[in-house]
C-alpha cells in the first residue's frame, strides 16, 4: 500500500500548487515507473513550518509505524516539510519501518542510504532557507509597492473601496469624510462629531453608529490626502485624494494643539513619577493652594496605603539633583566609558557562549555520522542549540542598539544640557522619577539613562518630601 501526501499552505507567502495537481503528478510518475500497488491519498491544508499542527501528516506517520504502508510519496519534499529537522525525523521513521520515501521533483537514491540522507539534508536545508527568505522578499516587494503608491492590503478606510488591486472613492462616504474635517476645523470634538452624524441618520459601515475613535482615525489618516504612509516612509499614492492638503494640515495642527494643551493642564512632572507601592504612574491633584502627586490605585482598589507627595517640593528636589549632576566633573565621559566597558564585557561573554554552542553542534554531528545518536536525537539537539544561538545573537543586537542609543543620548546631553535650564525646559529632560515608600527620590531617568550614581552618596536625595 502506498501513502500519497498532498499539502497546500495557509501561508500567503508560499507558492500554492493545488492538491489535485500534486496528486495527478504523483499518479503520473507511479504509472511511468510501472508501480501498480493500491494507494491512499492524504490531503491537508497547513503551513510547512512544523509538524506539530499537522494532524493528517501525523496520522500518516502513525500508520507507517503500524506497518500499513510500503511507500510514502509526495510531489516534492517541501510538500512534506520545509524544516530540515522535521524532514530528518520523518525519513528516520520511514527508514525504521522499511518504507521508501520518494517525490516527483527530487528522485532520491534508494540504493545508497548514506547518499540519500545527504540529498535530504541538502535539499531540506535549501527549502528551509527559502522559507526564511520568502519573508525578506515579501518585505522588499512591499517596499516597492509603497514607493509606487500602491496599498499593501485590501483594507480600505471609510470613503474608499478596494477591489482586485483597484482603489476607488465611495462618493457618499467621501462627502461624510469632508463633513467630518469641516466640523472639526469649525471647533467640534470627536464625540460631538460622532453624535451629530448619528443624530443626522448617517451610519458608519455595516450599519454601525459612528464612534469617537472612528472620527479620530479618519482625521489622522493620510490616505485621504492621497498619501501612503507606512514603515517604509511617506509616498504619493495612486488613489484619488478626498481631502486637500490644506484642510488635512489644518485639522492636524488643531489636534496637536489640543493634545499639547491637554498635557499642560494635566501635570508638571506627575505623569513621569512612579508609585513605589504598585508601579503606577502618579496623577496630580490641586488642594487649596498646593499641588500633589498621588497614586489613584489606592482609591480604586484599596491596594495599598495612601500615597501623596507635595508637587512643588518634589520638583525642586529633582531640579536641584539635576543641577548637582551637571556640576560633576567629567560626568558624561565617565558614563560613556562605563557603558562601553559593560558592552565589551557582555560581548566577550556572548562570543565565548557562541563558540561553545558551535562546538556542541560539531560534536553532535560527529556522533550522528558515527551512528552514536539517532536522527531524532540529532534533530532535537540541533534545534535546541540553534535556538540558544539565535537568542544570544538577538540579545547581542539589542545590547548594541542600546549602547548606540545611550551614546547618542549622552552626546546630546553633553551638547545641550545647559539649555534645558532656561525657564522650565528642564522638565523635558526627565523621562521618569522613581520614589521610595518614604517619599524620597531614588532614581531619575533622562532620555532612558539613569543619572543618580547610588555608589556615590552626593548624588542621592535622601531628604524626605
Amino acid at each position: 500500500m502506498i501513502a500519497i501526501y498532498c499539502r497546500t499552505s495557509l501561508d500567503a507567502n508560499e507558492n500554492k500548487v493545488s492538491r489535485k495537481i500534486q496528486l495527478d503528478e504523483v499518479l503520473k510518475t507511479l504509472k511511468n515507473q510501472g508501480i501498480t500497488e493500491p494507494y491512499e491519498v492524504f490531503e491537508e491544508i497547513a503551513s510547512a513550518k512544523d509538524i506539530k499542527h499537522r494532524p493528517v501528516l501525523r496520522s500518516v506517520l502513525e500508520n507507517i509505524q503500524g506497518s500499513k504502508y510500503t511507500q510514502f510519496w509526495s510531489m516534492s519534499l517541501d510538500r512534506i516539510s520545509r524544516k530540515l529537522v522535521d524532514l530528518l525525523y520523518i525519513f528516520e521513521v520511514c527508514k525504521e519501518n522499511n518504507v521508501l520515501v520518494n517525490t516527483v521533483k527530487e528522485p532520491l537514491d534508494q540504493q545508497n542510504l548514506m547518499m540519500r540522507d545527504l540529498q535530504i539534508q541538502m535539499i531540506g536545508a535549501v527549502r528551509e532557507y527559502q522559507r526564511e527568505t520568502i519573508g525578506e522578499y515579501l518585505e522588499i516587494a512591499n517596499k516597492v509597492k509603497s514607493e509606487k503608491g500602491l496599498w499593501l492590503n485590501g483594507s480600505a478606510p471609510y470613503g474608499y473601496s478596494y477591489s482586485k488591486g483597484k482603489v476607488t472613492v465611495v462618493k457618499s462616504e467621501a462627502k461624510v469624510v469632508k463633513k467630518i474635517f469641516e466640523l472639526y476645523i469649525a471647533g467640534m470634538g470627536y464625540q460631538k462629531i460622532a453624535s451629530y452624524l448619528n443624530e443626522s441618520g448617517i451610519q458608519y459601515r455595516k450599519q454601525k453608529s459612528f464612534e469617537r475613535y472612528h472620527i479620530r482615525n479618519i482625521l489622522k489618516n493620510e490616505k485621504y490626502v492621497g498619501k501612503i504612509v507606512n514603515r517604509f516612509g511617506e509616498f504619493n499614492g495612486q488613489h484619488e485624494a478626498i481631502i486637500s492638503d490644506h484642510m488635512f494640515n489644518k485639522a492636524k495642527k488643531i489636534r496637536e494643539t489640543k493634545r499639547n494643551t491637554y498635557r499642560k493642564k494635566i501635570d508638571y512632572l506627575g505623569l513621569t513619577c512612579i508609585c513605589p507601592h504598585c508601579g503606577r504612574r502618579l496623577s496630580q491633584v490641586q488642594k487649596n493652594e498646593n499641588r500633589y502627586y498621588y497614586c489613584s490605585s489606592e482609591q480604586l482598589t484599596n491596594a495599598h496605603e495612601r500615597y501623596y507627595v507635595n508637587a512643588t517640593s518634589l520638583e525642586n528636589k529633582v531640579k536641584n539633583a539635576l543641577l548637582d549632576w551637571i556640576g560633576q566633573k567629567d560626568r558624561l565621559a565617565k558614563m560613556k566609558h562605563d557603558y562601553r566597558q559593560k558592552f565589551v564585557e557582555f560581548d566577550s561573554r556572548n562570543k565565548n557562549k557562541l563558540r561553545y554552542l558551535e562546538s556542541q553542534k560539531e560534536a553532535i554531528y560527529t556522533k550522528y555520522y558515527q551512528d552514536k545518536v539517532t536522527v531524532e536525537e540529532l534533530a532535537l539537539t540541533i534545534e535546541k542549540l540553534d535556538k540558544e544561538i539565535v537568542s544570544i545573537e538577538h540579545n547581542e543586537n539589542l545590547k548594541q542598539m542600546e549602547l548606540s542609543s545611550s551614546q547618542e543620548v549622552l552626546r546630546e546631553l553633553a551638547e545641550n544640557i545647559q539649555n534645558y535650564f532656561s525657564e522650565n525646559d528642564w522638565v523635558n529632560l526627565v523621562d521618569k522619577v522613581e520614589l521610595t515608600t518614604e517619599k524620597e527620590v531614588s532614581e531619575i531617568y533622562a532620555h532612558g539613562i539613569p543619572l543618580l550614581d547610588k555608589s556615590n552618596s552626593q548624588f542621592i536625595l535622601s531628604s524626605k518630601i
